[in-house]
């Protein structure tokens, strides 16, 4: 199986306070150039959004990101994704503990991995997991906004509040499909309509990670953007 990504500042943003993970790697940079990765059998993709209207939201992201990095080995059923979130959830509100100036820094999550017996869709907040097969694209995560609230007011996040706070992770069993996983920061599906993504997750995944890129940037690139496309074959 293939995996492309990218992480991109986006035209109007300081940091980059996203972070993408693939199995034990963390991309974050500006580098603006598509990253590909041939992975096994058993990998997760996730996307980790800093929160940009507190304090240290990249910090927050990094953390996250480490957590899920150092413990993707561990994941096999919908349980341990909710505990490896929830370790990273604990990981931010200790280390709040222990540095006052990161007081209240959070960030959302959203991710995939490849099970025994298909897929496992995780995620906490408005970063977003989507499927595609078919020419059909589906989102399979479920978004942590209030309701009249487009953009910003979320409700809930890793981290984020001044004492610590359990979270419910979202998660969904998904049968094995040929096709594709898009997971996205908001940086992408804020700016880019849902048919305009169906259209652009084709080809191979590095030539639909940088069509994505493109059409965000040419929306005008108001967050930081980070995805990545994990390919599906045909299951034998």
């Amino acid at each position: 199986m293939k995996v492309a990504a990218i992480s991109h500042l986006g035209l109007l943003r300081d940091e980059n306070q996203d972070r993408v993970v693939i199995d034990g790697t963390v991309l974050g940079s500006n580098i603006c150039e598509v990253s590909e990765f041939d992975v096994g059998p058993f990998t997760l993709l996730a996307v980790i959004d800093g929160m940009g209207g507190h304090p240290a939201g990249g910090v927050a992201a990094a953390i996250v990101a480490d957590v899920l990095a150092s413990g993707f080995r561990q994941l096999r059923t919908a349980e341990d994704a909710e505990r490896l979130v929830s370790e990273a959830n604990d990981e931010l509100y200790t280390m709040m503990g222990r540095v006052p100036a990161l007081s209240r820094m959070g960030a959302v999550v959203a991710g995939v991995f490849t099970a025994a017996d298909g897929l496992v869709v995780f995620n906490v907040g408005d970063a977003r997991v989507y499927l595609h097969s078919g020419g059909y694209l589906m989102q399979a995560s479920i978004d942590d906004r209030h309701p009249s609230d487009r953009r910003g007011f979320l409700t809930q996040s890793l981290g984020g509040l001044h004492t610590r706070s359990p979270i419910g992770v979202h998660l969904s069993s998904e049968p094995y499909i040929s096709g594709t996983v898009l997971v996205a920061s908001d940086g992408l599906s804020d700016d880019v309509p849902h048919d305009r993504l169906a259209e652009a997750v084709s080809g191979t995944p590095a030539q639909a990670a940088r069509r994505l890129l493109d059409d965000a940037l040419a929306a005008g690139g108001h967050d930081n953007i980070s995805l990545g496309l994990l390919e599906l074959p045909e299951n034998d």
